[in-house]
This record gives structure tokens, C-alpha cells and sequence, in this order.
């Protein structure tokens, strides 16, 4: 952080290269700089080929600067400049990652790692943790399977706990959630000595493309009823298996409900995307479904016609359902969407949870029953009005005098304090 010569303060903001990070982090980044700060947000190139092969129009595009050395950019917003930095300048991870807490904890307890099968999606008795102060007890099988069957010398093992031991040296902690959602997990970090303050959602400021509008989708939407249709996404980095693809089509067929389906292109399964559909399907759905092989997402949720979500549950997706009032069928794959389907539905109660096979495949039956559970039952109805009231709850929170508003006020404000301090050295943090 450094003060400029207007003294507003300059953020460098540096996304992980993965898309689910990228574009929260650019999101943040278009909030910083409505509240005044001066942005500089860089890609490293090798993610931002990647990203922009992915997402088209989803993250502003960079462009050469004259004079610049190793790195592109150009000024797409006001204070939002964008560049693209070489790969060789970019920090390398440290090979030793001290402070194994959590981690190291479960394994000298002989809880992690755990035996059985990965492919298990449930344990009949699952072994409950309770080693987080300010957290209630929760089931084992929830942390991802990366670091469950793994101990505290595994790779990503370290790198998780690095990450966590650098926590613990920042001034405060900025959290894309809200603390009215999750005061438990606030006040834990708060038992943890860290400063940690929610800013999210993060969509007050977000810029919409021509191209969102122009999306055949929505012109498809908008020939649908009202809420009677399920938009089906999973996201970036899931890969569904053709056997998952075939499983699900025929279980949106079965439910009789209208659906927006997206079907990334994926070099890594032989054929097209559709291509790998079961023999009729498209000309028996002709007219109640659309595949398309990408949506503009919050755009779609918006439509009044959208009345559920089928997704993975990453982050940026529950987000972007709970600030359109959108109740959820979960269907976690890896990572942490286990741990948020788990919030999702049987803590704030805004969606339901699909069944999983035995060997945690996708099941024609459970997304038959999902897809029609979501919009027919009690349960669905219930989850409806909890998607609807935890909307309400991100409006307000967003809105000056909201919780997440005031931090990233405050925070602003410190930093312009800061770097307005009289110092003959240059501001930074």
C-alpha cells in the first residue's frame, strides 16, 4: 500500500491464478477503487492466458503500455489500472511452511490422515471436530479429501497451513462474506488474534459487459415462466465424468422442469460437449432446455425467470445465488464446497443437498428427486424463503451504514490516514 501523489492510497492487488480467485479479486478491486483508492491489479501471464481463454468478457483485458518492461496494462477504469506481469517475476512459494496448527494438531492426534476410501461421500459414523475454539463440532469427511487422506508433510498440506501462518502477520484480514451470516466463524478467527472484517458481497461495484445482455440465454429466459427454471453450473474447475454428464441429463429430463445448463469445453474429455449426451436427449428437452457452453452467470440468476440453482457450491457461486435470492441444490465437488453445501443447507437452511451415489457419483434418481424437491416440496419452499431473507440481509449490509460497507470505509479510510502521515519514507504495508 503506498500513497500517490494525490494522496489517495494505491492498492496492489494480486489474484491466486486460479478463475474462482480471480474474479472476486477483481471484484474487490472495482470496490476499492469506488471507495477511492487508486488500484493496480496484475495477472501473472501464464494465469491470464488462462483466464481469458476461459472467462471471455468476465475480466478486463490488459493492453501494452508504452515504456513498460515485463508487464502490459492500461487504465479500464478510473483508478483500476490492469497489467500483465512475466511469470519469472512472480514469488515463488518457500520450501520450508512453519506453523503446522491445525494440520499438525489432527495428525499428533492420529485423527488426520484419516483411512478409508476418498470415493466414500459418507461415513456411517463419522468422526466429529472440535479442535476450533468459537466453532461447533463438525464431521471430518467435510475438509477436503486433499488434505483428509494426507498428512502434515503433504504439499498442499503445508501450503495451507503457510497461508494460515501468514494470517497472523497482516494488520487485518479482509473477508469476502458477511459478518451476519457467519458471526460464529468471525468470532473464531476474533479467539485467534486475527483482525479479520467482511466486505462481502462484493457486487455493489461490479461492471456489467454489452456482451452479458446480448447472451442468448437470457433471450431464452425471458421466454420462460416465472421461477420455473433450475440453471445448472459447476463452475470453472469442476470436471464432471461423461458417466456424471449422462447421469444428470437424464435426471433434469425426468424432473419435467425448464433448465439453463452450462457444459464447459473440456480438452481433457474426448469429443464435444454434446457429443457425450445421452442418444435422443436433446431432440426429447428441445424447447424445455438450453446447453450452452457459458453464461453470464449473475446476470442469469437475476432473471426472474431462474427459481433454483443446481451447483457445485464454490463461494463465488453461493454468493452470487444468496444476492439474487436463488435457494440451491448442492452438489459439492472437492475442495471446500463440501463444508459450504453443509452451511448452506442445514445451517442457513437456503438450499438442499442431492444425493450422492455410494462412490459419490451423480445418480439420475437423486437429481430427479432434487430438482423436483427444490421446487415442489415444503422443504423447497422453506429453502425459498431463506434464499429470499439472506438477500435482504446482503443488500443492507452493502448499503452505507451496513456492516460490510462500514469496513471497507474504515479501511479506506485508515489507509488514506496513513499515507497522508507526514514521513520522509514512503508508505507501505
Amino acid at each position: 500500500m503506498a500513497s500517490s501523489s494525490d494522496d489517495s492510497p494505491h492498492a496492489l492487488v494480486i489474484p491466486h491464478g486460479e478463475h474462482g480467485h480471480a474474479i472476486p479479486t477483481m471484484h474487490l478491486s472495482e470496490s476499492l477503487a469506488a471507495f477511492g483508492f487508486k488500484v493496480s491489479f496484475v495477472y501473472f501471464s501464464t494465469f491470464y492466458a488462462r483466464m481469458t481463454d476461459r472467462n471471455r468478457v468476465v475480466l478486463p483485458m490488459a493492453s501494452p503500455q508504452d515504456g513498460s518492461s515485463g508487464c502490459d496494462g492500461h487504465r479500464d477504469r478510473d483508478k483500476l489500472r490492469v497489467y500483465v506481469v512475466e511469470d519469472s517475476i512472480a514469488p515463488g512459494l518457500p520450501p520450508y511452511m512453519p506453523h503446522l496448527r491445525l494440520l499438525r494438531s489432527l495428525d499428533a492426534s492420529g485423527i488426520l490422515p484419516i483411512k478409508g476410501s476418498p470415493n466414500q461421500w459418507k461415513s456411517e459414523t463419522p468422526v466429529m471436530l472440535n479442535h476450533i475454539p468459537g466453532l461447533p463440532p463438525f464431521p471430518v469427511e467435510l475438509i477436503p479429501a486433499d488434505l483428509r487422506f494426507v498428512d502434515s508433510s503433504n504439499y498442499f498440506a503445508k501450503f495451507f497451513n503457510y497461508v494460515h501462518s501468514c494470517l497472523k502477520f497482516g494488520e487485518r484480514i479482509l473477508i469476502h462474506s458477511m459478518l451476519e451470516l457467519e458471526p460464529d466463524a468471525f468470532k473464531a478467527l476474533e479467539l485467534q488474534g486475527l483482525h479479520a472484517y467482511a466486505i462481502g458481497p462484493l457486487f455493489q461495484h461490479r461492471k456489467k459487459h454489452d456482451s452479458d445482455e446480448q447472451a442468448g440465454c437470457i433471450s431464452w429466459l425471458t421466454l420462460q415462466g416465472e421461477s420455473s427454471v433450475i440453471y445448472v453450473a459447476f463452475g470453472s474447475a469442476t470436471r464432471l465424468s461423461v458417466e456424471d454428464i449422462q447421469e444428470l441429463a437424464i435426471g433434469l429430463e425426468a424432473s419435467g422442469k425448464p433448465f439453463l445448463w452450462v457444459i464447459r469445453e473440456d480438452p481433457h474429455r474426448m469429443g464435444e460437449p454434446l457429443q457425450v449426451l445421452p442418444d435422443g436427449f436433446l431432440e426429447r428437452t428441445r424447447g424445455r432446455g438450453l446447453i450452452v457452453s457459458w453464461a453470464p452467470q449473475v446476470e442469469v440468476l437475476a432473471h426472474k425467470a431462474v427459481g433454483g440453482f443446481l451447483s457445485h457450491c464454490g463461494w463465488n457461486s453461493i454468493l452470487e445465488s444468496f444476492w439474487e435470492g436463488v435457494p440451491m441444490l448442492c452438489c459439492a465437488s472437492h475442495a471446500e464446497q463440501r463444508l459450504n453445501s453443509h452451511y448452506v443447507c442445514n445451517v442457513w437452511g437456503a438450499g438442499l443437498e442431492m444425493g450422492r451415489t455410494d462412490k459419490s457419483g451423480i445418480g439420475r434418481r437423486f437429481v430427479e428427486f432434487g430438482v423436483k424437491a427444490l421446487f415442489q416440496s415444503d422443504e423447497g419452499s422453506k429453502a425459498r424463503s431463506k434464499a429470499q431473507e439472506i438477500m435482504h440481509l446482503a443488500k443492507r449490509t452493502c448499503q452505507p451504514a451496513g456492516q460490510s460497507f462500514d469496513n471497507l470505509q474504515k479501511f479506506y479510510d485508515d489507509m488514506k490516514a496513513l499515507c497522508t502521515k507526514p514521513s520522509t519514507h514512503t508508505c507501505a504495508m
